[in-house]
């Protein structure tokens, strides 16, 4: 098992699901390889995959939509569970961007200008994009 930390950090890619950045030593992620590494390496928790660039938004949608009743929506985050955000201003409300919240208020998650980082879900900048908190059912 890996620990959190091993995810700080780690360059963003589109469709990045771990390969060696040779320049950093990092693996490369998107959001949602990050969220499956993360839950496989330090949850043992297998995730499907869903190859889909980060930038084809409604794609992202309808995938979610197709796959939310494998999920158990928390009224409360735990840890692990997703992070569903509407984080594209160009589509306010429409989840496509997911982290996984890892305790005491924090969640770690990529964007395309940042490597991996955590947030805190009562951060300004954050509250009001996360959607909802899910469960892989899963893991139950």
């Amino acid at each position: 098992m890996k620990s959190l930390n091993d995810f700080i950090g780690c360059p963003f890619k589109n469709m990045g699901r771990g390969e060696f950045d040779p320049v950093t030593r990092k693996p490369f992620y998107d959001c949602y390889g990050l969220f499956i590494a993360i839950y496989r390496e330090c949850y043992g928790i297998e995730l499907p995959d869903y190859r889909i660039s980060c930038f084809a938004t409604e794609e992202i949608r309808v995938q979610f939509e197709e796959e939310v009743g494998k999920w158990e929506e928390l009224e409360k985050p735990e840890v692990p569970c997703a992070v569903a955000l509407a984080a594209n201003p160009h589509f306010p409300g429409m989840i496509c961007h997911f982290g996984v919240y890892i305790g005491n208020g924090k969640f770690i998650h990529t964007l395309r200008k940042t490597a991996s980082i955590t947030s805190i879900v009562y951060d300004p900048v954050w509250k009001n994009k996360i959607k909802g908190y899910f469960k892989w059912k899963a893991s139950s």
